[in-house]
């Protein structure tokens, strides 16, 4: 009998998050993320298969910062 399903499958993520606060006390948060994913498999039906792929993503957010709070 011939198995099936994915023989090997690896991810990784890297995630970068950065703030800058101006004069107006408005905070603006950036974060890109990124998803790494690999796929193989074999059989006898397709042969080796190999899939590779990756999905970036963005987000921005511009925040007031409360003048009682003390940023130093």
């Amino acid at each position: 009998m011939e198995k099936s399903g994915i023989d090997e499958g690896t991810w990784d993520a890297i995630h970068l998050v950065t703030t800058n606060v101006d004069a107006n006390q408005k905070a603006k948060y950036r974060l890109v993320s990124a998803v790494f994913l690999i796929i193989k498999t074999k059989n006898e039906k397709q042969g080796q298969i190999d899939v590779a792929g990756h999905v970036n993503k963005l987000k921005e957010d511009v925040v007031t910062i409360d003048p009682k709070m003390d940023i130093q």
